[in-house]
């Protein structure tokens, strides 16, 4: 983070300051101080109405961690506009309150931009750009950058993605000589929207679309709806090689929809991957991935009646999984004398 010469004086003498300040004084000895040095301040600002924070925790997790370490932290949440934001105890602060201290904040707005769209909101973008340091960290992975991404380059305000190795490279920035700042903005331009197909729901678009996390949306296509955590699981073990922050692939899905923790595909996009899993994969393979989710699915048993709306609920999603068997055997296996 870096240290900054607070306004605060020390305990050390700056000898040639005091011998300066004695002689305008008239020869009245007078003593002057270094001033303090301070570990500069970590401002994190969140949108709130950033869809990605259902799977980017990294705001939340930087701010914790940093606090652990003794940095100076403050982490607010903003709605719309990042001029006025809210902390965790529920104080209302203003942006403009900070500004006379800006030299010693880093200042991270994570955000996807979308907030930011409109006239109004480029006077707030106009202001944050006058802070000596601060980064745009876009909680999207960078193949969903769109125009809303563009806005941090048009008023030349560095940015990164919101993944570990994007905060190394912003805090970097702050700690390197100025003019890497313009280095840094202009990656964006390198950046490769999706190419606009009519049909979202074809094969040709959706493989395009999500690239090597394809399977794995196929694979997760066969539990409806399916939770965050049961599709990491299938990613750790069938994709190792796929990080945690892809299932961001599986949420941004047209016409997707989210329930507390449940990812809900639309239904011609489950159509288009179901039909992906049967074609694309051998029976061994189908079975393999089937047969997992049922284990699952098993140890996430509810210790409730039997007849009680959750317990059912539960029964309900378990059958569907064991429909897609078509097995005798193995359906006997997982249901005994049910």
């Amino acid at each position: 983070m870096g240290y900054f010469k607070s306004e605060t004086p020390g305990k050390a003498l700056n000898l040639a300051n005091s011998i300066k300040a004695t002689v305008h004084s008239g020869g009245i000895p007078s003593c002057e101080f270094f001033t303090r040095k301070k570990i500069r301040t970590l401002l994190i600002l969140e949108d709130a109405y950033a869809e990605a924070l259902d799977w980017n925790p990294v705001p939340k997790e930087l701010a914790e961690g940093m606090k652990r370490y003794g940095i100076p932290v403050i982490y607010g949440r903003f709605r719309g506009s990042p001029d006025k934001f809210k902390i965790q105890d529920g104080s209302v602060f203003h942006l403009d309150d900070l500004e006379d201290h800006s030299n010693g904040i880093v200042l991270l707005i994570f955000t996807d931009g979308k907030s930011f769209q409109g006239i109004k909101k480029s006077f707030s973008l106009e202001a944050i750009s006058r802070w000596p340091k601060v980064a745009w960290m876009d909680l999207r992975g960078q193949r969903f950058w769109d125009e809303s991404s563009d806005l941090a380059m048009q008023y030349k305000i560095p940015i990164f993605p919101a993944t570990a190795s994007g905060l190394v490279q912003a805090i970097q920035l702050f700690l390197t000589e100025q003019g890497l700042r313009d280095k840094a903005s202009v990656t964006t331009n390198e950046n490769k929207h999706l190419p606009n197909i009519f049909n979202k729901n074809s094969e040709l678009w959706i493989e395009h679309f999500l690239g090597d996390t394809l399977h794995w949306a196929q694979d997760c296509s066969m539990v409806k709806p399916i939770s965050s955590s049961m599709a990491q699981k299938i990613r750790e073990k069938f994709y190792p090689h796929l990080s945690a922050d892809d299932i961001e692939c599986l949420y941004a899905l047209p016409n997707t929809t989210t329930t507390e923790s449940n990812i809900h595909f639309s239904n011609e996009m489950l159509k288009t991957l179901r039909n992906g899993f049967m074609s694309r994969k051998s029976e061994n393979e189908q079975n393999q991935v089937i047969l997992f989710i049922l284990d699952q699915i098993e140890a996430a048993k509810p210790d409730v009646p039997e007849d009680s709306l959750t317990y059912l609920s539960w029964e309900s999603i378990k059958e569907r999984v064991h429909l897609e068997l078509g097995s005798d055997d193995d359906l006997k296996k997982y249901l005994g004398n049910y």
